[in-house]
């Protein structure tokens, strides 16, 4: 069985989960990271013993590297991106 790939309209919201470390990143450095992006940030919560906190960003994407280099650019600046 082949799967095949979504076919994905674009542009379209994308959304994307960032966990970053309280002890060593603040909030202010997704904004830093997506500045030249049109996104929305809202906090989604903090982990059990407060060392994460997770956000929810929805990024309006043009295409398909689009999409795939502000995942990347989440990447390279935080320790998990869904």
């Amino acid at each position: 069985m082949l799967e095949s790939k979504p076919v994905i309209a674009y542009p379209a919201q994308w959304k994307y989960k960032v966990i970053i470390e309280c002890a060593t990143q603040k909030r202010e450095k997704i904004d830093e990271v997506l500045a030249s992006e049109e996104y929305s940030l809202k906090f989604s919560k903090f982990s059990n013993g407060g060392k994460y906190a997770s956000f929810d960003i929805s990024v309006l994407v043009a295409s398909e590297a689009h999409r795939l280099g502000v995942f990347e650019k989440l990447k390279k600046n935080f320790k998990f991106v869904l």
